[in-house]
């Protein structure tokens, strides 16, 4: 695809050959630093987690790089790999996701988005750093655009240039920002944190947190299999799950399965899964997994644990005893943390979650792995006057 195209003076170039990736992938190992973003469809439009686009910019060019079209890209991934390049991104945990489902595991991240985080920015879009530092309004328009589309649109080819020929730029005015706040290393600890998280997913993990709180056990046991089935016929038809049976109708099969028996009319079902034939394979499929759950001995209760009286009182007092806890030693430190760096980095510097695993026990200050934190959690306690000696490990 040809395209006579600049976007803050950067030419865009459309990458959809091995030779036009060698091209680009040349240049970008000459760069000490590159801007990288993912347009990606999960769900959307069709079935799984798929990379669509892949947005690269360097000081002087933008490579719009069509995974479509240019399907072996292992020269790529070598260069997100090289710890020599940095990447500089925004709020990328999704693109770090997938770029993990495709074996890319990049190196040297500078995050934006985590740095707007420790520098108490109120609204942290990209949209919305860019416009506070640099004056440029973005249009979004095309957020939620079908990226499978070929070929794409000047729109579209405009917007996801637009998300990365400014990054470096906006980059040099964060590391300003950063430096006066003497945070530069705080933040390279958030990027090293963020950089070396797992990224793996378990795609079989199709059950909510909601539905352990909706459903028994033996419902859950059900649900499950009921999930899996219909994973399977999504990636038939190449069409996100829930456009096959929609989410409310196949958890609803659990407490009304009597909607089988008419299930050519069901709405929010698939044309090539509306008929008698799966109604009665879905039957099947419940009444055999619901056997299963009974021997099994699961409950049909709640999927709760069973807890006497007694129990759950202690409970609910060492549930009390820890939230006073927390009040006492944790939350003045956050307050005072907050009123020298602002409310929203505050909150992010030491957040009720770090302060619930000091008290569980689940990390200590010794073994907190933003070092910062916890440093700046003893200093502020020392100040003043609490003592952290249980939680030092």
């Amino acid at each position: 695809m040809n395209i006579t195209l600049k976007v803050n003076g950067l030419h865009v170039h459309y990458i959809d050959t091995p030779e036009g990736l060698q091209s680009a992938v040349k240049e970008l190992k000459k760069q000490e630093r590159i801007a990288l973003d993912l347009e990606f469809d999960r769900n959307r439009y069709r079935y799984g987690f798929n990379l669509c686009l892949i947005q690269v910019a360097t000081e002087k060019e933008c490579y719009l790089i069509d995974p479509l079209e240019v399907s072996e890209l292992q020269s790529l991934w070598d260069v997100l790999e090289d710890a020599n390049i940095q990447k500089v991104v925004h709020g990328a945990s999704e693109d770090m996701r997938l770029l993990y489902k495709h074996n890319c595991k990049p190196k040297n991240i500078f995050d934006t988005e985590l740095a707007g985080k420790l520098l108490d920015y109120q609204r942290l879009s990209l949209r919305n750093l860019l416009s506070d530092n640099l004056g440029v309004e973005m249009d979004k328009g095309q957020q939620t655009s079908n990226w499978f589309i070929r070929p794409l649109t000047m729109e579209q080819i405009h917007y996801c240039a637009s998300d990365v020929v400014y990054m470096l730029a906006l980059r040099e005015k964060i590391v300003e920002s950063l430096e006066e706040k003497g945070m530069r290393t705080w933040h390279e600890e958030d990027c090293k944190v963020f950089e070396e998280a797992d990224y793996s997913e378990d795609d079989l993990a199709l059950l909510k947190k909601s539905d352990y709180k909706a459903f028994s056990e033996r419902q859950l046991f059900v649900l499950e299999q009921l999930l899996e089935l219909r994973e399977e016929w999504a990636e038939q038809v190449n069409r996100p799950p829930a456009q096959v049976i929609n989410n409310g109708l196949i958890r609803e099969l659990l407490n009304t399965p009597s909607i089988l028996d008419n299930w050519e009319k069901a709405k929010g079902v698939h044309r090539k899964f509306k008929s008698q034939v799966v109604g009665k394979k879905l039957k099947t499929l419940i009444e055999k997994a619901s056997a299963e759950a009974l021997d099994l001995g699961l409950s049909n209760g709640r999927a709760r644990p069973n807890y006497s009286y007694e129990e759950q009182q202690q409970r609910i007092e060492a549930s009390k005893k820890k939230e006073e806890l927390r009040h006492q030693i944790f939350v003045p430190i956050q307050a005072r943390i907050k009123a020298m760096y602002g409310e929203s980095a505050g909150t992010f510097i030491f957040n009720k979650g770090a302060m619930m695993d000091l008290l569980d026990g689940t990390i200590t200050l010794a073994n907190m792995p933003r070092r910062y934190c916890a440093n700046l959690i003893q200093q502020v306690a020392n100040e003043i006057s609490i003592d952290l000696s249980a939680y030092k490990g």
